[in-house]
């Protein structure tokens, strides 16, 4: 639930480049408007190392005055460290290359990177806190960051948080390097290169907001608290939302399952070798059911009646579980119980078939709250095996399987070494 507005805990991000002017004219925009006034208490400006300076000594002077035109009762000095480690204050931050060091100016591909990596973990750790309402603002630097902020606060903004550009009229206020927030008194600040002069009481400050689509719910819970690089954010969502491949690997020495790079886990050796036997019998195409129906013309997935019946399927799905279950011990020193006490791949009666269907709607059930837990997000669940809802077909008969391309499914044995590609 979300907090009282009145209770909420007011953060400012904004990107800045030639003109720290934006932050006082945001700021006094907030505070002024005439509904939800918004009075920040932490300043958070994503700068690039050639404006630093800018951003310094006259910045601090003018959030001074600002304080004491408006009144605003707010702590603004200056301070060093990771923007989240306060909940006041002025932040001043700047990417830095692989190198490390400082970017002084998006001028290529990878400093642009560097730029988004910087404003989205910003952004995320901001709205993680859930007493935070968060105002980004696009505006200053170049549109490179602009961009960087507006999908920053898309992938991450709660149903709270706040969009804005700010604009000043007349416009030629632009040009007034000592301009930096409408006054209550005359206040004549320079105007271009002539020695002309504009009166800073005479400025109206507009801020525009701006509407942007909220994908935070979209994002699985465990992603939120990874600081990942921009680009892994954007490539993870894009997988969440069926716009892009995401891959499953499988290691059986480890009992392994990864899913792109939004989670890694292990299972127990039964769940394990179930699962194995569910991407082995999707990137098979092994005959018997898919998600349209059941009969020999369908493949890929399974029902329950292969593990009764498993004499009638190829290959035999109890014969391959018993021997990916046992890989599954293959590294370690302890061995596992014979799996083939519990379940048989030729049951002769109807005890043995009875058992066999039992034990594996134990495993399944067991399987697919050990995917739902990690997975959250039910798209995702349901297209690694795992649907809120069973889905059902022929007789009422379920079927379950993986919504994957075989070419998305890798099995090892072991796990790949550092210098192997992990896919």
């Amino acid at each position: 639930m979300e907090p009282e507005r009145t209770t909420w805990h007011e953060v400012l991000i904004i990107t800045g480049g030639l003109t720290p002017q934006v932050v006082t004219e945001t700021v006094y925009a907030l505070c002024t408007r005439a509904l939800d006034r918004l009075v920040p208490a932490k300043i958070v400006c994503v700068v690039t190392a050639g404006c630093l300076d800018l951003f310094g000594a006259p910045l601090d002077a003018a959030l001074i005055r600002l304080q004491q035109e408006l009144g605003i009762d707010a702590d603004w000095r200056r301070r060093a460290g990771r923007p989240e480690a306060d909940r006041c204050g002025l932040y001043v931050e700047a990417p830095c290359g692989a190198d490390g060091q400082p970017i002084d100016d998006i001028r290529s591909d990878s400093d642009a990177v560097r730029f988004g990596d910087l404003v989205s973990n910003i952004v995320r750790c901001e709205t993680n806190d859930p007493k935070s309402r968060v105002h980004l603002s696009l505006a200053g630097g170049r549109k490179t960051m602009s961009f960087h902020g507006g999908v920053a606060i898309s992938l991450f903004g709660r149903a709270h948080d706040e969009l804005s550009h700010v604009l000043v009229h007349p416009r030629e206020f632009e040009q007034c390097k000592d301009f930096w927030f409408t006054t209550k008194e005359s206040l004549r600040v320079s105007y271009g290169k002539d020695g002309g002069t504009l009166d800073a009481h005479d400025c109206r400050i507009e801020l525009a907001k701006i509407p942007f689509i909220r994908v935070r719910d979209r994002l699985p819970p465990t992603l939120l608290d990874q600081a990942l690089d921009y680009a892994s954010y954007v490539r993870q969502l894009n997988a969440v939302l069926g716009l892009a491949p995401l891959s499953l690997e499988l290691v059986t020495s480890e009992c392994r399952v990864r899913i792109g790079g939004i989670v890694d886990f292990t299972l127990p050796n039964t769940e394990f070798a179930l699962y194995q036997l569910m991407a082995e019998w999707r990137k098979g195409d092994c005959p018997g059911a898919s998600s349209q129906g059941i009969g020999p013309e369908h493949s890929g997935w399974m029902t329950a009646r292969m593990f009764e019946y498993p004499e009638e399927y190829r290959p035999n799905p109890v014969q391959r579980f018993a021997e990916i279950y046992d890989d599954t011990f293959r590294s370690g020193s302890i061995r596992g119980p014979a799996i083939l006490n519990r379940v048989s791949p030729d049951p002769k009666v109807r005890t043995r078939r009875n058992g066999n269907r039992g034990a594996f709607a134990e495993w399944k059930s067991r399987l697919t709250g050990a995917l739902q837990d990690q997975l959250h997000h039910p798209d995702l669940a349901d297209r690694f095996g795992a649907p809120l809802t069973p889905l059902r077909q022929r007789g009422n008969r379920v079927v379950f399987g993986l919504r994957l391309d075989p070419r998305e499914i890798v099995i090892r044995a072991e796990a790949p070494t550092a210098k192997e590609d992990p896919l």
